[in-house]
């Protein structure tokens, strides 16, 4: 399930579990129900900074009963009050669950590593949606060293744990074939030198606005558009390495006797 889908599925629960309550039908289920989603949501860093502060202050429905019924007279209005406060946030995830980018990066990592770099994914946009954009930027650099580690380690060929994120890159587009200086065509040369430009400049910039490292006074603080370019580089990238190394798995044909 997608990391954005499963916020939404949580959303549309905790409003049906309100709306019901705010018409006066109440159960004890429902009340345990609510008090779990709300806890799940208050733990999300994306969902709880975003959540409807009558969310965040009723700890259970009995005190959402005494918080709904006198500042609304009548079931129309107390459901389109819950709508209108949890509607805008389901409808912000839905537009992040559309990206097919985004999906599609997230299907290959969860594939290729069995969820390992799926959760490294997940986790950069989260902090992005939190506002943690150096936390972001760290985990960027994370998941495409992970990345270039397991083609490595599947193809059994060694590498030096401490090896910085270009060396690491090196190696694995020599493996892929994807190093510039293995084609002549120069669109590819081009395009294969972006993608270690790419590399090199994900490394560098991790170190000066990531968190990875001490800030003295005039250290820069990135914005949400270096934190949303440094994360969807790194995404596609590693895509990009993945399906190249799928592609590289061919079978050897049998000869008939």
């Amino acid at each position: 399930m997608s990391i954005f889908r499963d916020k939404i599925e949580k959303l549309e629960k905790v409003k049906v579990v309100l709306i019901s309550r705010a018409r006066n039908e109440e159960s004890g289920q429902s009340n345990a129900e609510y008090v779990d989603l709300r806890q799940q949501i208050l733990s999300d860093p994306v969902l709880s900074k975003k959540t409807p502060l009558f969310i965040k202050t009723c700890s259970d429905l009995s005190q959402f009963w005494a918080y709904i019924k006198p500042k609304f007279p009548s079931y129309a209005e107390r459901t389109k009050f819950i709508t209108d406060e949890i509607n805008p946030l389901i409808l912000s995830m839905m537009d992040s669950a559309s990206s097919p980018l985004s999906a599609e990066i997230e299907r290959s990592l969860t594939v290729f590593s069995e969820g390992a770099l799926r959760d490294l994914w997940a986790r950069s946009i989260e902090r992005i949606e939190g506002n943690d954009l150096d936390g972001a930027i760290t985990l960027s650099r994370t998941l495409l060293e992970s990345t270039l580690k397991h083609i490595l380690d599947l193809k059994g060929t060694p590498y030096d744990d401490a090896s910085d994120l270009p060396s690491l890159y090196k190696v694995v587009s020599s493996e892929l074939n994807l190093h510039p200086s293995q084609h002549i065509e120069k669109m590819f040369k081009e395009t294969l030198s972006g993608c270690v430009s790419v590399v090199k400049g994900l490394g560098s910039l991790r170190s000066k606005i990531g968190d990875a490292h001490g800030a003295g006074v005039k250290a820069f603080k990135p914005d949400r558009r270096h934190a949303l370019l440094l994360v969807g580089l790194a995404g596609s990238l590693a895509l990009f390495l993945i399906q190249t190394n799928d592609s590289r798995k061919f079978v050897k044909p049998t000869t008939s006797t």
